[in-house]
């Protein structure tokens, strides 16, 4: 049996740099490349000869996933991105005027966006607070009333890395038959997530972060409850249960979430996925947690609190932290850690660290002796 690749090997950023800024973009493995290679050549010698080969695999994929996030294939879609997904939730659903959505105060906008955008239906939007880079949900349960339809949410704040409590959040909704939508791409593929323990109505995720995937190619969760209540917002021949009879023209939805892929599959984005999630899989997602919150606790007691603030303020553990320089702008020492291939971003102000499975300590002592040497 041919051995698994090495960190270095199915990493060569690696030898690069030190690649710390997953939370915006994350490098593609090696053996996801390998496997995209070897379709995209078949595709080239042989058109779609091996079309059904190709949805076989995409089922494949979707039971993977369905698997990894302990639902039904039936309840997983495949789209394009996050906002896509957050979309059909937010047009697909039929909002009242008066109705009451729950957000909090410094989501990433794809999480806003949508349901801002419904107060032109006389929906009303509820916004938890920020208090000192981190959220007070006896705060957030006194907006909480009867007319409260939906609460959403990140899985983990984009710039800060606070870690939001799912199963709390979650529990709390579903006493009170709020729908609970979750924006998972900040921890899917690095945490791990039990959806039906966190009592979690909708989740989506990009591929492009914490899943190690191309960007444009998205995993979306819908309870099979909700599945009737959210019609469709784009509609295709693949939308209906007769997709491939072309000649009948019969609007009969299909019954599981396959009803919001109305058209041809994104088949390179999903085998990414697949390949990828394969990985992270055979890794094992205790053992990437642990690794990575492991890299960021590092971070947090090692790097100077005189010349930092740290956005951390979770009790949980997360994948992302964020330092504010006190007396340097951030792009300045952001620029200082570029000119020593020491790549994270700059977010809220602070410089944001993102590390994976694939980063070790000796990275993470780079960055802090760095940080703490800038006088």
């Amino acid at each position: 049996m041919k051995p698994a690749p090495s960190i270095e090997d199915e990493f060569p950023v690696k030898k690069r740099c030190v690649y710390c800024n997953n939370a915006a973009v994350a490098p593609l493995p090696a053996s996801t490349s390998f496997h995209l290679k070897k379709w995209l050549d078949e595709y080239v010698e042989a058109g779609t000869l091996y079309y059904s080969q190709w949805m076989e695999r995409i089922k494949k994929t979707r039971q993977d996933f369905a698997s990894f996030l302990k639902v039904k294939a039936s309840e997983i879609a495949f789209v394009k991105n996050t906002s896509t997904g957050i979309s059909f939730l937010a047009n697909g659903y039929d909002f009242s005027p008066g109705d009451e959505i729950v957000v909090f105060e410094k989501e990433f906008p794809s999480n806003l966006y949508p349901w801002l955008s419904l107060e032109e239906k006389g929906v009303k939007v509820k916004v938890v607070p920020e208090r000192n880079y981190a959220y007070n949900y006896d705060e957030w349960l006194f907006l909480l009333t009867p007319r409260t339809r939906l609460c959403a949410v990140s899985f983990v704040d984009y710039a800060t890395g606070f870690r939001h409590n799912l199963q709390y959040l979650g529990r709390e909704c579903a006493k009170r038959g709020i729908i609970f939508a979750v924006d998972a791409i900040q921890g899917l593929g690095v945490l791990p997530l039990d959806v039906r323990n966190c009592s979690i109505d909708f989740l989506c995720a990009d591929g492009h972060k914490w899943l190690l995937s191309p960007e444009g190619c998205a995993v979306m969760y819908i309870k099979k409850s909700l599945i009737p209540h959210v019609k469709p917002i784009t509609l295709g021949w693949n939308s209906v249960c007769h997709s491939s009879d072309f000649e009948t023209i019969r609007l009969d939805l299909k019954a599981d979430a396959a009803r919001f892929e109305e058209g041809s599959p994104n088949v390179f984005g999903i085998l990414a996925l697949s390949h990828s999630l394969a990985l992270l899989r055979r890794v094992g997602i205790e053992k990437i947690a642990s690794k990575v919150t492991g890299l960021t606790d590092y971070l947090r007691e090692n790097i100077s609190t005189q010349k930092y603030e740290s956005y951390s303020r979770q009790e949980e553990p997360s994948c992302i932290v964020n330092f504010k320089p006190l007396h340097k702008h951030p792009q300045e020492v952001y620029r200082k850690l570029m000119g020593k291939k020491i790549f994270g971003s700059v977010r809220r102000n602070g410089i944001r660290f993102s590390p994976h499975f694939y980063n070790d300590l000796e990275e993470m002592e780079r960055i802090v002796d760095i940080l703490n040497g800038i006088e």
